[in-house]
């Protein structure tokens, strides 16, 4: 990001209009400019998996688990650590004396978007 608000003399100030100018115009964002709203496009991922078994098929390319896939009292486990990290989670940690498992995953949320009803 650039700052606009620097001090200048007025003999240089025309340069420095110039190369934010050509700076805004390469994609840099200045701290005036407010960043554009996007909206994320949606990527679909197919996971095939069996009771049983230590592999996962993400979109037909296998994956070898740590532990193997189980149903217990109609719930499927499947090991923390394969979820944990396809999702990008960092520091996955777990502490033998509390028996914790911590984490840290990175989302976003929607931002929410207010309409203002036709009158």
């Amino acid at each position: 990001m650039i700052n606009k608000k620097m001090s200048f003399n007025s003999r240089n100030i025309s340069v420095v209009l110039l190369i934010i100018f050509f700076l805004e115009l390469a994609g840099c964002q200045t701290l005036t400019k407010q960043p554009a709203e996007t909206t994320p496009t949606p990527v679909h991922t197919v996971f095939k998996l069996k009771v049983g078994s230590n592999e996962i098929l993400v979109d037909d390319k296998p994956v070898t688990l740590d532990a193997i896939i189980r149903e217990i009292g109609g719930s499927t486990y499947v090991p923390l650590r394969f979820l944990a990290e396809y999702l990008g989670a960092e520091n996955l940690q777990y502490d033998s004396a509390t028996e914790e498992i911590t984490f840290l995953l990175t989302t976003y949320k929607k931002s929410e978007v207010t309409t203002t009803p036709k009158k």
